[in-house]
């Protein structure tokens, strides 16, 4: 089998737990021009309290050991500006993008806090940028994004080079109150001067009927030179998740395709090309038996090795496993499908990088028998045998 784990472990976790409450979500890696692994995280006292903020570690050795997690700061913002979220990627001159995202977050019995929110009531975002592989950050400019009726858009993404000199970040809504799938639809904005303004705007999946909504929308460039990018699909009538959806663009994120669902439950999928040209899949499987999950297609997306998936984080055993995947049952959620993601789930987010060694790092956000929620990561051999 190709897809076999090589390594895997702790990112951070944390150390005192019986002292103070911190726990670590939204993880976010890229590996830098000089080989670390530099790895982004959401920390705060509880998943969605007011005083999360991103913090950054360090590995220079693929993950066997980190550095002391430290927060993202800039040199030119002068006024307080704490990112909750960040997101990373290389940019083609050496430097290193993010994109900057800070919650708007609120303890519960506050006016605007709900089961179906979580206290997460606004959103703005900025970009930014490191010269010196992420060690020190400037702040370009705000990531202008639009207004949207009932709640408020997201960014998802890194900035992404869609060519002819534009950047795309993908957006999507969240809602502040009680869903409103009329009008639950993800989209790109675009900036044509190097991401300090932001205008043009594309549609990428919205149900006319407002019978499915779109969520977690997650891009990838593919060997073609087309894009890609995943969905998990979700019927608003039944409260039920559908198998993941693929959209694909071929003129660099203007236009998309209608969605078309994929033969896999995937509850967040993060798409990654590979080198060779395959396309892997990462993602959360929310249906029994739970866990992150990975599978592997050679046609971009039109067929699946599924006979070759596997198990990345198994949910009921805690731990890593690398097996075989085995077929699952539908499970009903605890609440709604929103209340249970903001109060419930205690696994997913996860993401996936190739290194120049050929391996795949992957974090994500787990929770051991001890109940503390953390950042770990596998490393996965990719390579067919």
């Amino acid at each position: 089998m190709a897809l076999t784990i090589l390594d895997e472990g702790i990112i951070w976790k944390n150390p005192y737990p019986s002292s103070y409450a911190r726990i670590a979500i939204s993880g976010h890696s890229v590996q830098t021009r000089e080989g670390d692994i530099l790895h982004a995280m959401q920390v705060g006292q509880a998943r969605m309290s007011p005083d999360s903020q991103c913090l950054l570690t360090r590995s220079g050795d693929l993950g066997k050991s980190w550095s002391i997690p430290e927060p993202l700061t800039t040199n030119n913002l002068t006024t307080e500006w704490t990112a909750t979220r960040v997101v990373m990627c290389n940019a083609n001159d050496g430097a290193l993008l993010a994109g900057a995202v800070r919650s708007t977050l609120i303890l519960p019995g506050t006016p605007g806090w709900l089961p179906e929110n979580g206290g997460w009531t606004g959103s703005d975002a900025r970009l930014f940028r490191s010269n010196d592989s992420g060690r020190t950050w400037s702040c370009v400019a705000p990531i202008e994004v639009p207004s949207h009726e009932g709640g408020f858009f997201v960014v998802s993404t890194p900035p992404l080079d869609m060519g002819h000199q534009r950047l795309g970040v993908v957006i999507e809504p969240m809602f502040t109150g009680p869903m409103k799938s009329e009008i639950h639809q993800d989209e790109m904005i675009f900036s044509s001067d190097g991401g300090r303004t932001w205008g043009d705007r594309a549609l990428m999946a919205k149900d006319p009927t407002g019978n499915l909504l779109y969520f977690d929308p997650r891009p990838a460039r593919l060997s073609s030179g087309r894009w890609c990018c995943l969905l998990w699909t979700h019927d608003a009538r039944t409260d039920q998740s559908l198998e993941a959806s693929i959209i694909y663009s071929s003129d660099d994120g203007r236009s998309w395709s209608e969605p078309r669902l994929l033969p896999f439950w995937g509850f967040l999928s993060v798409p990654l090309c590979l080198s060779d040209g395959r396309l892997l899949v990462v993602y959360n499987h929310r249906r029994i038996p739970q866990g992150v999950r990975c599978v592997i297609s050679e046609d971009e997306g039109h067929t699946w090795r599924l006979d070759e998936e596997i198990v990345l984080w198994d949910q009921a055993a805690r731990k890593a496993t690398g097996a075989r995947c085995v077929e699952s049952s539908a499970r009903q959620w605890t609440g709604t499908a929103l209340t249970e993601m903001f109060s419930i789930f205690d696994y997913g987010i996860p993401h996936p990088i190739e290194l120049s060694d050929g391996s795949v790092f992957i974090s994500f956000y787990a929770t051991a028998l001890d109940h503390v929620m953390h950042q770990r990561f596998v490393r996965l051999n990719v390579r067919t045998p």
